[in-house]
């Protein structure tokens, strides 16, 4: 059995998780190739090397299964695996749902022989054992009274103004090149050293339809931190997600409502929301519930896009404050694509609605971005994912990005 850096010796595996590659509807021919065989090991091995950490140990079964331990560490490993998962799947495929080559990322945690059943499962009953296991473990947090130490999958639990589980990315007004507010985002905890934070929108997509205690719990901190910064007289505007699950299904779209309810009146003063995980061409109803049952709460609303193939005119009538283009997940001709985005602008303007470009991650793509006329603009370059939100400071382009480590230095 191939180790990678981080390894042990089987023997002291106490619980162990499996990560698993499957192909599905491929044909026997290239299932079977060496080369694709080869691509996969390569490319999952390699992030395995850069992801698993001490205490954490991951061990290579073969090219599409990983088994992954933590001595000591039992009470953290089925949320890990989990983790894990969705970053593979992730650094695979991006964020895309279909894109994947009909591969799929499963997990399961348990018993050797537990393990063993998994690795050998068909595909469709290897896919269902990996979703009891997520959902067991979405279950537990949700009924267990004691905070599971690994918070990044309890996030039905309290949070305060000095939750550490939260990151804040500032965002650049272009005009006067003041970083005017913030989006809420959360800390990396199984991810690269210091303060990285994950990308809230595969975070989000990659959850599916358990994000509703994600974000009620990010727009309670939101409002935690709105009351310190009132209470001090230090203006803020944080923006807190929302995805368009929330907007369209009556459950999740209660619930968080119910919650917003809870809050002072003045807080759309100070909060806004970022609806994540949208279609192209969203549906009317969701347009007309963001204008209606959110506007009614929200002086603040913003649209998160990742495609420049929209039609900016379905947006009419919906109340937004501004249209976000995130290019986080692109990775060829991303200057070409700011520049498709700023040919929306001018009928964004005559809808009233302001135009942003998330995750800017050069000097080049800045001023690429404001050659458009976007009034907004966020990302790597901008800010790192910092502890604490900026009060408002007019920046340099020289200045960036700000980080926690530069702004303490300064």
């Amino acid at each position: 059995m191939a180790s990678g850096a981080t390894h042990s010796s089987k023997s002291g595996v106490k619980q162990s998780g499996a990560i698993r590659l499957i192909r599905l509807s491929v044909p026997e021919s290239a299932a079977s190739s060496a080369d694709v065989k080869k691509t996969i090991g390569t490319y999952s091995k390699r992030f395995l090397e850069n992801a698993v950490k001490i205490p954490f140990k991951y061990h290579v079964l073969d090219f599409a299964a990983f088994m992954i331990s933590a001595d000591g560490r039992e009470d953290e490993l089925d949320e890990y695996v989990i983790s894990l998962q969705m970053r593979l799947r992730e650094f695979l495929f991006g964020s895309e749902e279909d894109d994947t080559g009909e591969i799929e990322v499963l997990s399961f945690a348990g018993s050797m022989d537990e393990i063993q059943t998994f690795l050998k499962a068909p595909a469709e009953e290897a896919r269902r054992i990996s979703d009891a296991f997520r959902n067991k473990v979405e279950e537990l947090n949700r009924t267990t009274e004691t905070p599971s130490s690994t918070w990044r999958y309890n996030w039905h639990s309290e949070t305060s103004s000095n939750d550490q589980r939260f990151r804040f990315r500032g965002i650049l007004q272009c005009k006067q090149r003041i970083v005017i507010a913030h989006a809420i985002t959360a800390m990396d905890m199984y991810g690269a050293p210091g303060f990285d934070d994950i990308h809230l929108g595969k975070f989000l997509k990659a959850r599916d339809q358990n994000t509703i205690d994600f974000e009620i719990t990010a727009f309670r901190h939101a409002v935690e931190r709105a009351k310190v910064a009132r209470a001090s007289g230090t203006p803020l505007v944080l923006f807190t997600p929302v995805t368009y699950r929330t907007l369209i299904a009556k459950e999740a779209r209660t619930k968080f409502l119910d919650a917003v309810r809870e809050a002072p009146e003045w807080i759309d003063e100070h909060v806004g929301i970022m609806v994540f995980c949208g279609p192209n061409s969203p549906s009317f109803d969701a347009i007309q519930r963001c204008a209606t049952d959110f506007g009614a709460h929200f002086r603040y609303m913003d649209w998160q896009v990742s495609s420049t193939d929209m039609n900016a005119s379905r947006f009419m009538n919906s109340g937004l404050h501004t249209v976000t283009f995130d290019i986080h997940a692109i990775i060829n001709d991303r200057l070409t694509e700011i520049e498709n985005f700023g040919a929306h602008i001018p009928e964004l303007r005559k809808l009233k609605i302001r135009a942003a470009i998330t995750g800017v991650k050069t000097r080049d793509e800045l001023l690429s971005a404001l050659k458009t006329g976007v009034s907004f603009v966020s990302g790597p370059f901008v800010t790192t994912a910092l502890r604490e939100p900026l009060h408002p400071r007019q920046i340099s382009p020289a200045d960036l990005p700000l980080s926690d480590q530069t702004l303490e230095a300064a």
